[in-house]
């Protein structure tokens, strides 16, 4: 199987030809489905005339290769958790102490505002983070994380 952590291009891109050519069903949180099936454009980059055409730049899903996945489902060994802010679906996966965070977290910090569907709940899943009991965190952009540096942004963020 292949696990969406969101509907973002640049983490989702190549789904649809490993469903074409593998079979392998794609997992997504059932929030993220709309855009990755194309029902529902994905919000426009902050790009002037760009913008809307980067954002939806990979193929549509057809609904029968995605599979829902939610918070508290485990997936080949790793929990699901949901990490919303950045996009309201995303979700990661979690194992002894690793965390898998996909755009959750970027850099050393949060991806920016303009960019995230809701930037209040972004920081609130930094506090999720840590009482995952996360260790290390990977990201998919920047990182690893450990735990203390994820500590450090949520003592800058006050949350």
């Amino acid at each position: 199987a292949v696990v969406l952590t969101h509907h973002i291009p640049d983490l989702c891109g190549g789904a649809r030809a490993l469903w074409e050519q593998f079979g392998l069903p794609i997992l997504a949180h059932p929030k993220e489905w709309p855009y990755l099936t194309k029902e529902k454009p994905r919000p426009p980059l902050p790009i002037p005339l760009l913008g809307p055409w980067l954002a939806n730049l990979a193929p549509p899903l057809p609904r029968e290769a995605l599979r829902p996945v939610e918070e508290g489902e485990e997936v080949l060994g790793w929990r699901v958790v949901e990490l919303p802010g950045h996009t309201l679906g995303q979700v990661g996966l979690f194992r002894e102490g690793l965390l898998i965070a996909g755009d959750a977290l970027r850099g050393k910090g949060l991806p920016p505002r303009f960019i995230n569907e809701d930037h209040a709940l972004a920081k609130k899943t930094v506090r999720k983070i840590l009482d995952l009991g996360a260790e290390t965190v990977y990201l998919g952009h920047g990182g690893p994380l450990s735990r203390q540096e994820v500590e450090a942004l949520a003592l800058k963020l006050g949350v």
